[in-house]
């Protein structure tokens, strides 16, 4: 069985993954759905397609300076096939599921999130800073190998293959002769190559990382 945390997702708008077609229950009533069962669908699907992904609603991502939400991800559960199509709505069974499928599930066409094996890293095309907003994961450290999701995208100008570099910033500690507040240099704590890009976040793979990397909100990642 697939795990939750390495299972695909997407980010959308919120708007638009409230307009995709869910499901409203299961043929018998069922509400706690599993592998092998029957389903109605309400929503129009995609045209000359069989076979379809299911998608819940995941983690809310809101830019960390002004509080503006960016966009919501779709977790992928489950997969089903389409069997018949009547009267506003559709049937499908469910043919493989990675956690519970409930009524209000979207379901959709899934796109993959691959890496691709040809990308060669390069420097984004301008300068650019932005922060780690969230791991793809249920957890709060990542180590090389492990995927971010980072608040710059290709309105920032940010592009596949773009390599950043990952710094903590520096704790501000007192100075004990002056009383004063003082900032501390940056940590250099790793590196990361963008592998997918939307317009206000992007997915990037850690590709080095000093020891265990404990990510927070107000990590950044930036031009090398």
């Amino acid at each position: 069985t697939q795990s939750r945390s390495s299972a695909a997702s997407d980010v959308y708008k919120r708007q638009d993954f409230d307009r995709m077609p869910y499901i409203l229950g299961g043929v018998d009533g069922k509400t706690l759905l599993k592998t092998g069962d029957l389903i109605y669908v309400r929503g129009a699907l995609a045209t000359g397609v069989s076979s379809f992904k299911i998608y819940q609603s995941g983690q809310r991502y809101v830019d960390p300076a002004t509080g503006a939400a960016i966009g919501l991800e779709a977790e992928e559960v489950g997969q089903a096939r389409l069997l018949s199509e009547q009267e506003g709505l559709a049937m499908l069974k469910i043919t493989g599921v990675t956690e519970e499928v409930t009524p209000g599930d979207r379901i959709m066409i899934s796109e993959s999130l691959g890496l691709d094996a040809t990308l060669f890293p390069q420097p984004p095309a301008r300068a650019v800073s932005g922060q780690i907003i969230g791991l793809r994961s249920d957890g709060t450290i990542a180590a090389a190998h492990a995927v971010v999701t980072i608040d710059l995208g290709l309105t920032d100008g940010l592009a596949v293959g773009d390599l950043l570099a990952v710094a903590r910033p520096g704790e501000t500690v007192k100075d004990p002769v002056t009383g004063q507040p003082v900032t501390l240099p940056d940590q250099s704590i790793g590196q990361m190559l963008v592998y997918q890009t939307l317009d206000q976040i992007a997915y990037a793979l850690v590709l080095k990382a000093v020891s265990y990397t404990h990510l927070r909100a107000h990590e950044t990642g930036r031009n090398l």
